[in-house]
């Protein structure tokens, strides 16, 4: 396992740099990234396709930069990778001790004066080239694309304020000592809490736009699953629990064409210092579970990217807009509840009967999914996926 960066930089590089920044995070951050340019690239194409029509009512005249703008843009920024980059470059204190730090106002100089540089820079350029062009006062149109990272920004906050708060409630009766430093610093995420604030600020901010909300959610499915396959990644590679039940049974031979691993797993060197003490071993993570177990995240990844597959080999037979969505819902609701069977879960007891949050938000998916697919179908009200917004 790699519970943090350093260990995976040395591993591939054979250096010995220290640099204590977990691997769930930094994998957890990538999936964002690289969900948003999955969104962003989706609508550009479906944009010169006619699907996105310019924004209705909304147009863009390029105007000065002021000082006031410059000030606006430029100190947000500095603040903000202030105390980012601080975080990053003394995370380890930072964990140590974090409410401390927060009233400590401690960043980073050197790269809150870099970003505010970089920003400095784009708004001067393009200052120049209000000057340069004549035509630069012509009203344009504004497409939704432009708009996207906006709608991100919103989504990403809310996301993971929704992914903090599920996982704090799961797993509320097992807290001990800081609330402050389990809900907010410590603990891990919880995906369906991600989804859920995530995709009910992304309708928010897109009805505000005017733009059509079943396009975009469209768009939202299918990087939803984008996103949730890199994103279980990061349990896998740094070990943080969310692996299966016990497993010591040998490897089937149907299976025999899979690595043992992909079977049964120990997780060595896991975040989380679960199971007993590696011998010989020296360092914050040198433990290996006694029993190997399901490694359920690498089961999780490959479900997902097959769902994704599905969802985009049928999204051009499906009638209505909106429906990739409720595809894209339904079969990670499918998943999630075949993949809980294997899982570690706390359960709760509704009615006899012993589920999972994970559980009880699937069904409530698959619930929703069906109802909205049908809705959608036979709704006069519901646009062709041939129409435009």
């Amino acid at each position: 396992m790699f519970p943090t960066l350093d260990t995976i930089i040395n591993r591939l590089l054979g250096t010995h740099i220290v640099y204590s920044f977990p691997t769930y995070n930094a994998i957890f951050y990538i999936a964002i990234f690289l969900a948003f340019l999955w969104g962003y690239f989706t609508i550009r194409i479906q944009e010169s396709r006619g699907s996105f029509p310019p924004i209705s009512g909304k147009e863009k005249i390029q105007e000065p930069i002021t000082r006031a703008h410059y000030l606006s843009r430029l100190i947000p920024a500095f603040v903000f990778a202030y105390f980012l980059i601080g975080v990053l470059i003394h995370y380890e204190e930072f964990i140590d001790n974090s409410q401390e730090w927060i009233r400590s106002l401690k960043g980073s100089w050197t790269g809150g004066l870099f970003i505010a540089l970089v920003l400095f820079l784009n708004l001067f350029f393009k200052s120049r080239k209000y000057v340069r062009d004549p035509n630069a006062r012509v009203p344009q149109k504004v497409f939704f694309s432009s708009e996207v990272w906006k709608v991100a920004l919103a989504t990403v906050v809310f996301g993971l304020i929704g992914a903090r708060l599920f996982e704090f409630i799961e797993h509320l009766n097992t807290i001990e000592g800081d609330f402050f430093h389990r809900l907010f610093i410590s603990g891990g995420m919880n995906f369906y809490g991600a989804v859920v604030f995530g995709m009910v600020t992304i309708a928010w901010y897109v009805k505000k736009l005017n733009v059509n909300v079943w396009r975009v959610m469209d768009v939202a499915g299918t990087t939803m699953l984008a996103a949730y396959a890199l994103g279980r990644m990061a349990c896998m590679f740094s070990g943080d629990g969310c692996w299966g039940i016990e497993n010591p049974n040998p490897q089937p031979e149907w299976l025999s064409f899979l690595p043992e691993w992909t079977w049964a797993f120990d997780f060595p060197h896991n975040s989380i210092n679960a199971g007993v003490e590696i011998p010989g071993c020296s360092g914050d993570y040198c433990h290996v579970l006694g029993t190997p177990v399901f490694p359920t995240p690498i089961y999780e990844s490959t479900m997902t990217l097959i769902a994704l597959a599905i969802t985009l080999l049928i999204q051009r037979s499906l009638q209505k807009v909106g429906q990739v969505l409720f595809v894209a819902v339904f079969l990670l609701g499918i998943n999630r509840l075949i993949i809980e069977r294997i899982r570690i879960n706390p359960t709760y007891e509704i009615l006899n009967i012993s589920l999972t949050q994970a559980d009880m938000i699937s069904i409530g998916l698959l619930i929703v999914s069906i109802s909205g697919f049908l809705y959608l179908q036979y709704s006069s009200k519901s646009l062709s996926r041939a129409g435009r917004a």
